[in-house]
């Protein structure tokens, strides 16, 4: 009978096996972000014979919850996307410390005058902004009342009130726990922006020049064609292509000149040069580590949502019948999952992660900057499953079926 393993060789085991469904993940940020974290765990708890019962047993869970996830199970890949995109775990604590931050803004008045621990919450601009937004708290917003008076404290606080004048004033030392317990209670309920708060858009400055008597009247000249409209018109890749929009696109290739080449799409884990440059991050400097980027993360993550007028992919057999070549989109997601199945469980993280927009104000103003609270264009939430923006684009193929078909009606009829 072979001997029982030891306990350091059950938790060796267990690593390579946590390492193991780390690696399977759908993408590279979610593979470093793991295995990063499962290292941080073994060194953090580890002692002479392996890791302790207690945390040994989390490692199992979370070794669980990847497998589930790379078998495509939704509510555990979910939970994976949360985790690594700050909606969950050390990494919102540490984006949410950032956002509690109130630099400049006065301390409010002791409720209890000897104790100095006794002032209440200040809710920063921001977090102030999250929490009376639909879009970032949850199940709803609440009142801007709510924030300087909660509604779990009783009318007995106030000492005018009929109450107090009855049953007698509330207890200083019940007001201070009431308002700091709903302060812990609101900061579990928001959703943490994750990309640091956007500028307000700038005015364009309109130079108005005078016209001179003189002058002749110039007539309009024709709107040149677009070569990358009348390409999203035709769509290249339909088998059935309009004649009309062939022809044009054809002559507009000889007018109009060579386009410059596209700029690559960004990479998550990858910042522009101006954004390296910028000091403004929202990430604390000792969580880089997990393999968060600088920069703006919402348009890394919407690259990985694919193209809004993305059509599905021709089949294999039509390609081959009509002689075409394969598809050469590439595709950074890698997992035996479908490609559009990841695709949503990453639009729907979009629809959980707000960006905060400052207000624009004047410069002579000493107010704090107030913020507004959106989402990505490619954010899927339970408001707009049905809407038409999620309806793509119609290709020449599909306007050419909607006119037979309108024509088959004229001749019923």
């Amino acid at each position: 009978m072979p001997p029982w393993p030891s306990e350091r060789q059950r938790t060796l085991a267990l690593y390579r096996s946590f390492l193991r469904e780390a690696g399977k993940l759908p993408h590279a940020y979610l593979t470093s972000f793991f295995r990063i974290w499962g290292q941080d765990y073994i060194r953090k708890n580890r002692n002479e014979q392996g890791l302790l019962t207690k945390k040994l047993r989390r490692l199992q869970q979370e070794r669980n919850r990847l497998e589930s996830a790379n078998q495509g199970n939704r509510k555990s890949f979910n939970r994976v996307l949360e985790i690594a995109y700050g909606q969950r775990g050390k990494l919102r604590h540490e984006l949410l410390e950032t956002i509690l931050q109130t630099p400049g803004v006065a301390l409010p008045p002791r409720i209890i005058p000897a104790v100095e621990k006794s002032r209440p919450p200040v809710y920063s601009a921001a977090l102030s902004a999250l929490l009376t937004s639909p879009l970032s708290r949850h199940p709803r917003p609440l009142k801007s009342a709510a924030l300087d008076t909660p509604p779990t404290l009783p009318a007995r606080a106030d000492r005018a009130s009929e109450e107090a004048r009855l049953l007698g004033p509330l207890s200083l030392r019940r007001e201070v726990n009431i308002r700091w317990r709903f302060f812990t209670d609101q900061k579990t309920r928001v959703n943490v922006p994750i990309s640091p708060p956007l500028e307000p858009p700038s005015k364009p400055k309109l130079e108005l020049k005078p016209k001179s008597r003189l002058e002749p009247k110039s007539k309009p000249k024709p709107k040149a064609i677009s070569l990358p409209h009348l390409r999203s018109m035709l769509n290249e890749e339909s088998v059935h292509p309009d004649p009309r929009l062939l022809r044009a696109l054809l002559s507009a290739k000889s007018k109009v000149p060579a386009e410059p080449e596209p700029e690559p799409e960004p990479k998550l884990g990858a910042a522009s040069q101006s954004e390296k440059n910028s000091g403004d991050s929202i990430i604390p400097e000792h969580l880089r580590s997990y393999g968060i980027a600088e920069g703006n993360i919402i348009a890394q993550l919407e690259a990985l949502t694919g193209s809004a007028d993305a059509r599905p992919p021709i089949p294999r057999r039509e390609r081959a019948s009509h002689s075409l070549p394969p598809s050469s989109d590439p595709n950074p997601l890698t997992a035996p999952m479908p490609t559009r199945w990841l695709r949503r469980r990453y639009r729907e993280l979009l629809g959980r992660i707000p960006i905060l927009t400052a207000k624009p104000k004047s410069s002579k103003s000493t107010e704090p900057t107030q913020y507004t609270v959106s989402l990505s264009h490619r954010a899927i939430t339970s408001d707009n499953k049905g809407s038409k923006d999620r309806i793509p684009r119609a290709s020449a193929v599909d306007i050419e079926w909607v006119r037979k078909a309108e024509g088959s009606r004229e001749k019923k009829s």
